[in-house]
């Protein structure tokens, strides 16, 4: 990841997994543990580069063995590296990994929607706007985390996600206009997208004509 802050948690989230995976016997216990506390086993899952979705598993695996990994600390004959013990019993690292979780959570329930197979086009804008909104409202993130999320996912909706087949699903998707298609019943954040894409398209045309 980018920013800085979300980088030291991965990083140490990544340490943590890691660390596990190459110590059989502190695995072995840590799994025992979990099975005891949670009635199953949660995997310690790595990062994988061409799958940002890894980033959130990551952290999500690490955040709910977290009882399991303090339980350990007090198990006889487990030796454990001092630095992977520091992150285990400091408060902080848990509470800013949960707050990077859940802020990613809210990205990673868009894209799974998107993926279903039940129809989710035309809500997808309005989601997006729940999202920036959802972000906005956080105060638990730095704020150049939440400008450059916000910058970020506007640019992805204007060079990638944004299609007229959205707005066309939308405006005919009853959950939102009724059954009736009525031209004078616009949700106000899809009439203010139609509008701002709208001007920039006609601005552009502009500009070309009368460079010609």
């Amino acid at each position: 990841m980018k920013h800085k802050w979300a980088n030291d948690i991965l990083e140490k989230a990544k340490r943590l997994a890691l660390y596990f995976r190459n110590h059989q016997i502190p695995l072995a216990t840590l799994w025992r543990i979990q099975k005891e506390k949670y009635g199953y086993e949660v995997a310690l899952t790595l990062t994988v580069e061409t799958r940002w979705m890894s980033v959130f598993e990551c952290l999500d695996h690490i955040l709910k063995t977290k009882i399991a990994m303090r339980a350990l600390l007090a198990e006889e004959n487990i030796i454990l590296n001092q630095e992977i013990k520091n992150y285990i019993i400091d408060d902080c690292f848990w509470e800013e990994l949960k707050n990077l979780r859940d802020f990613l959570e809210l990205f990673i329930n868009f894209i799974r929607k998107l993926k279903e197979d039940e129809p989710y086009l035309s809500s997808a804008f309005v989601t997006l706007r729940d999202i920036e909104n959802n972000i906005l409202l956080n105060n638990k993130i730095p704020n150049d985390l939440v400008e450059y999320s916000i910058d970020r996912a506007k640019y992805r909706w204007d060079n990638f996600l944004y299609n007229p087949a959205v707005i066309v699903a939308y405006r005919l998707d009853p959950r939102f206009n009724g059954e009736l298609v009525n031209s004078g019943n616009w949700h106000d954040i899809i009439e203010e997208e139609i509008i701002r894409i709208a001007r920039k398209e006609n601005e552009v045309r502009w500009i070309k004509s009368n460079a010609n």
